[in-house]
C-alpha cells in the first residue's frame, strides 16, 4: 500500500506513523508524507503495548525501572530514530 502511494498509484493510505517512518527510511527514493490528522479520531489511533504476568512484582518493577531509565537517557528515542520513527508517548484516554 505504501509502495503504491510512493509511486503515485494511490492518493492516500492509512498506516501507523511507525510504519510510515520505516517505509521512508528504506524507500528514500519515494517517500510518503505523514498527515497526523488521526489524533482527532481515536478510532484511528494505534497504540502498542506489551503484557507481562504480574506474578513476579520484583521483575515487573525491574522492567519498569529499566524502561524509565532508557526513556530518560534517550536510548528509546535513539532506537526509534534508527528505524526512521519519531518516538512519542502513548496518549492516555
Amino acid at each position: 500500500m505504501l509502495e503504491a502511494l510512493g509511486k503515485g498509484e494511490l492518493d492516500a493510505a492509512l498506516a501507523t506513523p511507525a510504519t510510515i517512518g520505516y517505509y521512508n527510511l528504506v524507500h528514500k527514493d519515494a517517500p510518503v508524507m505523514l498527515v497526523q490528522d488521526y489524533q482527532s479520531m481515536p478510532e484511528l489511533r494505534w497504540e502498542v503495548a506489551i503484557g507481562m504476568r504480574k506474578a513476579d512484582d520484583a521483575f515487573v518493577a525491574a522492567v519498569n525501572t529499566a524502561l524509565d531509565h532508557m526513556l530518560v537517557d534517550g536510548t528509546v528515542s535513539r532506537i526509534y530514530a534508527s528505524y526512521g520513527i519519531d518516538q512519542s508517548r502513548p496518549i492516555k484516554p
